[in-house]
């Protein structure tokens, strides 16, 4: 990938275009254009889960008021600061691997209210909206397992993922920690249990936008989830209950979706193009995710938005946890997401430079264009 976006930076210098311009160029659009600006999407708080071996983190999207790149920006460093000086972060320093701060022994309702006393605070509660990376692909049981395909997954989910309610001789409750929801592998769930937890979480939480579910090989448990995701807003919606209004009218400018759910770009590209709309029928997936350090060059990332745009799937360009790849400070992906018209550009959290920097391109890019933009904002999809 290195290779490829140093040929797109020397092509762009060679053709006396920026990156982003040549590479609306190669997506069939105009260099001299309207410059498309995506909606900054900021990790602002991460979990670690029980085990201490990986993270669960929110992000919010700015959905109301959202008048320009700037104004957004400004709001999200003052929820940040917010959260940073709130009591309940034991230890401000700690830092994610995706940017943001990182709080221990908090489960994710705790993860939460935090957000949302912050944003309280701040002023801003009537403003923003959730987003969540469960992070189920790093909670496999059995991850060890070598046997391909596996033909079975479990999840290890405690307590802080919204415990089920259960019902037994009448009584109603938390599920104990120490006791999760009977499954097989003695403790760990199956998908369809943890699309459930999934569901009564976006029932109480009402976040907007879900990345990483359930592993993307677990097809049987996906297309539960599809499922479950429309019975849980069709029960809220006849139980007059209040929840989930905030998609009542679909989410990101898009009025049929009440839930984002995220595909990675690269699982995109192995479904063949004649099965793409079967694959979308049956799975939750209505978002992309293009991360240019799981791709081999720029031209497969671009195939991924163009496969994404024939579908009407929305686009979103994002970094990697820098656990998994190294994250440089290295703004090109700025470029790339202004370049392909993306809503959103998902570039971690504010409490890293190398992620910080990303933002800044494309302030800078702001600057460079003039009322030549247009800003996505809350129409992110």
């Amino acid at each position: 990938m290195a290779v490829s976006i140093a040929c797109v930076r020397a092509a762009a210098r060679h053709k006396s275009l920026e990156p982003y311009q040549f590479i609306m160029d190669l997506m069939g659009g105009s260099t001299r254009g309207v410059v498309k600006i995506p909606l900054p999407v900021v990790s602002i708080l991460s979990r670690l889960t029980s085990d201490k071996t990986s993270t669960q983190n929110l992000s919010l999207y700015h959905t109301d008021n959202a008048l320009n790149f700037e104004t957004t920006m400004c709001k999200l460093l003052c929820v940040n600061r917010c959260i940073k000086t709130s009591e309940t972060v034991k230890n401000p320093a700690m830092v994610s691997s995706c940017g943001a701060v990182c709080v221990e022994e908090a489960t994710l309702d705790d993860a939460f209210k935090l957000v949302r006393a912050s944003l309280r605070e701040a002023g801003l509660a009537r403003e923003f909206s959730f987003g969540l990376d469960f992070a189920a692909s790093s909670l496999l049981s059995n991850a060890g397992v070598a046997t391909e395909p596996r033909t079975e997954f479990l999840y290890i989910v405690d307590e802080s993922a919204a415990a089920p309610v259960v019902e037994e001789k009448g009584k109603k409750g938390k599920a104990a920690a120490a006791a999760p929801v009977p499954a097989a592998g003695g403790g760990s769930l199956s998908g369809a249990d943890v699309s459930g937890k999934i569901c009564k979480l976006w029932a109480e939480q009402e976040f907007i936008s879900l990345d990483d579910p359930l592993h993307s090989n677990d097809s049987d448990a996906l297309a539960v989830l599809k499922r479950q995701i429309s019975a849980t807003y069709s029960d809220q919606e006849d139980s007059n209950s209040g929840k989930l209004a905030n998609c009542k009218d679909g989410i990101g400018g898009d009025s049929v979706c009440k839930l984002q759910v995220v595909l990675d770009g690269a699982k995109l590209l192995q479904v063949k193009e004649d099965a793409l709309e079967a694959f979308l029928t049956t799975f939750p997936y209505n978002a992309v995710k293009v991360q240019l350090c799981t791709l081999a060059t720029v031209s497969a990332a671009i195939s991924i938005c163009k496969r994404a745009k024939a579908v009407n799937i929305a686009v979103q360009v994002a970094s990697a946890d820098r656990n998994l790849y190294p994250e440089p400070s290295d703004a090109f992906i700025a470029d790339f997401a202004v370049g392909v018209g993306a809503g959103q550009l998902v570039a971690g959290g504010l409490e890293s430079g190398e992620y910080y920097s990303k933002y800044n391109r494309i302030t800078d890019i702001i600057l460079e264009n003039g009322e030549n933009i247009q800003y996505h904002g809350r129409n992110f999809r």
